[in-house]
């Protein structure tokens, strides 16, 4: 059945805002008729509506056509529950990074308008409030935060598929170096509160990790674009990483640990890790098994739950964190027992 000409005219739009989305080079009006299958005084016609609507085409000196993504993304159409999950997340996400981020306020603050105007008034009026509230922070803390100003600049690379120049110092480095990297993807992990970026390492030639506030400047987006390579597999990349972290070309180490009974039930109320597998101890504990990458990165993890928690495997993990609870214990004026037991058959095989 033919579309009328309303649904025609719609459907054209769509193509053609999809069209100049993805694509990455300037067009002209003649090459996007052709490619769209109209004549080019209706993609003039569609494109003039485009902007009337508020969408930034623009037109270089040759005339070419293209969408300004500087003032443009895109426009989303969401379900109640979509809308209710996005909320939800642009919460978490404000309390995850404990950074202010002035994006993040603006998008909870028109996220409180359209349930404002649409189904649901008073939710759209405690979720502008909530955004103002955090706007008036914002303005007495910080107008920009170091953290923003970084990660806009390297979502911008991302996003445009640019290569981006940077500086950066690891955490016990002396001094920072330079590097060029090409951002494969933006990450975040909620144990360090977190952002960072993984893509291919110029100066190191192989994939990278680096966190976010750790680049040092203003990294600078280049004009050179790269590809990623297609046989890359993020989610197989990250499936040992603890966190962010991963060793691509090693073999994960399995690590095992004892729970107490105590904690066994908020253990199990959560899936720390894709690998992770539990079972009963026998005495209401908790054994806890995983395949992880860079296993130094959960040390922090497991210091949390104290002496809940005891490494099982693998044995030099387990004597740091046996070495860590002596020296807690010297800090605090507790004897070490074993160490006086040590001594103690020591003067009594070979006198005092």
């Amino acid at each position: 059945m033919a579309l009328s000409r309303v649904a025609f005219k719609a459907e054209g739009l769509e193509a053609l805002k999809r069209y100049l989305l993805v694509e990455r080079e300037r067009i002209t009006k003649a090459e996007l008729a052709r490619r769209i299958g109209v004549d080019r005084a209706t993609i003039g016609r569609w494109i003039e509506t485009m902007i009337a609507v508020g969408i930034p085409v623009e037109h270089d000196e040759q005339r070419r056509v293209y969408i300004d993504r500087n003032r443009y993304f895109t426009h989303l159409s969401l379900t109640r529950d979509e809308s209710v999950i996005l909320m939800l997340a642009l919460r978490l996400l404000q309390q995850y990074l404990d950074k202010p981020n002035r994006h993040g306020v603006e998008m909870l603050h028109k996220l409180g308008l359209a349930f404002q105007q649409g189904i649901a008034p008073e939710v759209g009026t405690y979720v502008q409030a909530m955004a103002d509230e955090q706007r008036r922070d914002l303005t007495t803390r910080h107008t920009q935060s170091d953290h923003q100003r970084l990660l806009e600049r390297v979502g911008e690379a991302w996003i445009e598929g640019r290569k981006l120049q940077l500086r950066y110092k690891p955490l016990h480095a002396k001094q920072a170096f330079e590097d060029v990297l090409h951002p494969y993807l933006l990450e975040p992990s909620a144990i360090g509160r977190s952002t960072y970026v993984i893509g291919y390492s110029e100066r190191a030639g192989a994939m990278r990790v680096y966190k976010i506030e750790r680049i040092e400047g203003r990294p600078l987006p280049l004009d050179d674009r790269f590809d990623a390579p297609d046989h890359l597999d993020v989610r197989r990349l990250l499936t040992g990483a603890w966190g962010i972290w991963f060793l691509r070309d090693e073999q994960p180490t399995r690590v095992k640990l004892r729970f107490s009974a105590h904690v066994t039930r908020r253990v199990t109320e959560t899936r720390w890790h894709p690998s992770e597998q539990t079972e009963p101890d026998g005495h209401g504990g908790l054994l806890w098994t995983a395949e992880i990458d860079a296993v130094q990165e959960m040390l922090p993890w497991i210091r949390g739950w104290g002496a809940d928690c005891e490494v099982l495997e693998p044995e030099d993990l387990r004597e740091q964190v046996t070495g860590e609870v002596r020296r807690q214990m010297r800090m605090y004026g507790i004897a070490d027992t074993d160490a006086g037991n040590r001594q103690q058959r020591f003067d009594d095989i070979f006198g005092e």
